[in-house]
């Protein structure tokens, strides 16, 4: 099985296995004197078999480094979903304090759009519309996450 392409320009990128077989999860972060600055973490989805092609559908990020980054702590979680039709989808996370331990917000992040996947699956492939979940949950509710993320 081949996998999606590791984020660029990042001191450390990885591959993370993902539950669902159709889908795969890459994280790139940067690290400087003890903390992490930036970093990435994208959901992939397999869209064809024959040749296999991957597609990032949902990915979540933090950059303090640039003047147009996005900074978590400051700004809080948010998934950028992206939609095989339609403009990509900014959904905007509720979610209590932020650990001070940059990894653990990683893995949270991980856990969260692997926890996820079905629902930014369907998003991508039109089957739900962005911030509306089929079992009445908002989007983003998921109880077994370190970061008690929900949706605003």
């Amino acid at each position: 099985m081949t996998a999606p392409s590791l984020p660029t320009g990042f001191d450390v990128a990885k591959h993370v296995a993902a539950t669902r077989a159709d889908c795969a999860l890459t994280v790139g972060f940067d690290r400087r004197q003890g903390y992490i600055p930036r970093f990435l973490v994208q959901l992939h989805y397999q869209v064809a078999t024959a040749p296999v092609v991957w597609h990032s559908i949902a990915r979540m990020d933090h950059n303090e480094t640039a003047a147009t980054g996005h900074d978590v702590y400051r700004e809080g979680l948010h998934v950028d979903a992206d939609r095989r039709v339609g403009p990509e989808v900014h959904l905007a996370l509720r979610h209590g304090p932020l650990p001070a331990n940059r990894g653990a917000v990683i893995r949270g992040c991980v856990d969260y759009l692997d926890a996820e996947a079905d629902y930014f699956v369907d998003v991508f492939e039109g089957r739900h519309s962005p911030g509306a979940r089929p079992d009445g949950r908002p989007t983003g509710v998921n109880e077994n996450l370190p970061l008690s993320v929900r949706r605003r």
